[in-house]
């Protein structure tokens, strides 16, 4: 499913675990344009606190969505320079596997 990421590189290991908690906000934003099951079924994302880095799948409509509500979340939440964004294209056909998590995980 996946062959194109959003991913997010954050300096400060708190704003991780905040900006965690806006990909979900998004999750629930996107549920007013797609049903619940439908995005639990097509969207996906990865945080990891170690590295600092939050990765969404926006290889699907839902996903896309999903990500631009970050994006837009993100840029109110945190201060200029503290995160970096970068769009990863052909993400699995590198041989970089991401295992994403669900929506509903």
């Amino acid at each position: 499913m996946t062959d194109q990421l959003i991913e997010c590189a954050f300096a400060r290991l708190e704003d991780v675990q905040e900006a965690e908690e806006l990909v979900q906000l998004a999750i629930i934003a996107a549920c007013g344009l797609y049903s619940e099951p439908r995005l639990r079924m097509t969207t996906r994302y990865k945080c990891c606190e170690e590295t600092r880095i939050i990765q969404i799948d926006t290889g699907t409509p839902e996903g896309e969505s999903v990500g631009a509500i970050f994006i837009a979340l993100a840029d109110r939440a945190f201060d200029l320079g503290s995160y970096t964004l970068r769009v990863l294209k052909d993400a699995t056909r590198d041989g970089n596997k991401h295992e994403l998590t669900g929506a509903a995980s």
